[in-house]
């Protein structure tokens, strides 16, 4: 099956209605390595995306980021 990678900017409460769709694709390495290179993701907020699925506790930044990975053609219900 194909894996589609869901990654967003968050504020530092990650609410829902503050999320920003930031970068979809389907490698999950890959998404978080081009959000860096591409947006001001820092290196230790990379980090954490590799590591926990969402960046968080961030000083002198107002923002984060999480990453969410979905199977494409199944039913999530």
């Amino acid at each position: 099956m194909e894996t589609v990678v869901l990654v967003y900017r968050t504020d530092k409460w990650h609410s829902y209605e503050s999320r920003e769709l930031v970068y979809i694709g389907n490698d999950r390495e890959d998404c978080i390595t081009q959000v860096e290179a591409h947006t001001e993701c820092t290196k230790e907020q990379a980090e954490q995306l590799r590591e926990f699925g969402q960046s968080q506790c961030n000083e002198g930044v107002d923002y984060e980021f999480d990453i969410e990975e979905y199977e494409m053609n199944t039913f999530v219900i």
